[in-house]
């Protein structure tokens, strides 16, 4: 699912492949909080660290593409 995460934010210019998002327990704790659900990476860590979205991708991070996905649906209109 990450891939079309990041294509649709891409494709609707919501980030570029430079785009930084922070990867650590806060983030996953404000994701947690928002939805009630758990994000950690492989084996259960952070990165604890800034990512690009093209560094996002190629870590297979996690939380950056949650991230991503809390950033679109955050920008998108009330129904």
């Amino acid at each position: 699912m990450k891939p079309l995460y990041y294509a649709f934010a891409l494709e609707n210019m919501e980030v570029t492949p430079i785009s930084l998002l922070t990867c650590n327990q806060e983030a996953a704790e404000m994701l947690a909080e928002e939805y009630s659900w758990t994000v950690t990476d492989y084996g259960g860590g952070y990165h604890d660290d800034t990512l690009t979205l093209r560094q996002g991708l190629r870590e297979s991070c996690n939380i950056y593409a949650a991230l991503t996905s809390h950033n679109i649906i955050e920008k998108q209109p009330s129904r």
